[in-house]
């Protein structure tokens, strides 16, 4: 497999506003995925992203999935509860995939780091 490009979807608590994140996932286990609120997000975006409300971490889809099988998602350097997302139940082919319920709080540094 080769890294992909995905798109995490988080909805504002306080606002309702739909955020739109392109999400770039390398090709290995032990890696940071990256964002970019702005545009593509490729291998030089942050591997981190602060969040700009309260947050509702909703839905995460790409095409394929990289070598890695999976990611866990971190809010301040901590592992976030139920936090553990499996790609093969995100791909965007999936019209039943997975939403998530993963709430997390304004000016937090939301990062995932992939596993085998």
């Amino acid at each position: 497999m080769a890294a992909q490009n995905g798109s995490l979807y988080l909805i504002g608590l306080k606002s309702g506003k739909s955020y739109n994140v392109d999400v770039y996932l390398p090709d290995a286990a032990g890696t940071y995925l990256t964002f970019s609120l702005v545009g593509a997000a490729s291998s030089t975006s942050a591997n981190f992203l602060v969040l700009p409300e309260d947050c509702q971490v909703f839905d995460l889809s790409m095409t394929t999935a990289p070598t890695a099988t999976n990611c866990t998602l971190y809010a301040d350097n901590a592992p976030v509860t139920g936090g553990v997302i499996r790609y093969a139940n995100q791909l965007t082919s999936l019209p039943n995939r997975q939403r998530f319920n993963i709430r997390l709080p304004k000016g937090a540094q939301f990062q995932a780091i992939q596993a085998a």
